[in-house]
């Protein structure tokens, strides 16, 4: 073989090792919104984040997550008991933030993907549809705990609202 076929295939080879890499990263991340048990993760984040620290905007019980085809800023969150969280479509495609896990909807008290529809669909955390670009959905939280978060459009996209007393 000549040189130049040679370091074709150490080239090509390389290329395909740093793809797979790549991708064996990605799916890591990505397995981390397979949620198992009850959806409940431990508290990461024990301060309150402000525009400051988590690009959140915060007014007395209100906290805007802005939503984006990239992912959730803040991607997690610490409340106060009875704060209303506004997910906020700062992208260009719809996206549906919902409880955990991904597809049922489940984790959240009262949740379920099954009562989209319904009246129930109140009480729910789940915005039971596509929010569209410039639109947000808000939702109070009124249970103590950890409760994970993701975007049944992009189930990759994750992120959790910690509530306290």
């Amino acid at each position: 073989m000549n040189n130049k076929v040679v370091i074709g295939i150490i080239i090509a080879v390389i290329l395909v090792v740093g793809v797979v890499a790549l991708n064996a990263n990605q799916r890591n991340d990505a397995s981390e919104t397979v949620e198992e048990g009850n959806g409940q993760v431990p508290n990461e984040n024990e301060n309150n984040p402000t525009e400051e620290n988590g690009g959140v905007a915060e007014e007395e019980n209100e906290v805007i997550i802005s939503m984006t085809k990239n992912g959730f800023t803040p991607k997690d969150v610490t409340v106060k008991k009875g704060t209303e969280v506004t997910f906020k479509n700062m992208g260009t495609i719809d996206q549906w933030p919902a409880t955990a896990i991904h597809p049922t909807h489940r984790v959240y008290p009262e949740s379920d993907i099954k009562k989209c529809g319904t009246a129930e669909a109140e009480i729910m955390f789940d915005a039971c549809e596509g929010i569209k670009p410039g639109e947000s959905y808000s939702f109070t939280f009124n249970e103590v705990g950890t409760w994970r978060y993701h975007d049944h459009l992009n189930a990759t996209l994750f992120g959790s609202v910690i509530v306290e007393e």
